[in-house]
């Protein structure tokens, strides 16, 4: 079993961060990413709506260590 975690932090200077979702799951497949991420954009945590960047560190099947960044405004 692993816990699979969303944290939020947030770029206004302020320090804060937030734990947004997370999930036991018996691993760190595709699927039960899938499921965490299908939850955080139903809530709405997408770039429309102030998502800035997806850092995660390349562990289980998503694949290499990634940064992704969208410029918004």
């Amino acid at each position: 079993m692993v816990r699979l975690l969303a944290l939020g932090r947030w770029a206004d200077g302020s320090g804060r961060r937030e734990m947004l979702d997370g999930e036991l799951a018996e691993g760190e497949t595709q699927p039960d990413w899938q499921r965490l991420l299908d939850r955080l954009w139903e809530r709405g945590v997408r770039p429309e709506t102030g998502l800035q960047a997806i850092i995660r560190d390349g562990k289980g099947e998503l694949g290499p260590p990634w940064l992704r960044c969208t410029a918004l405004g």
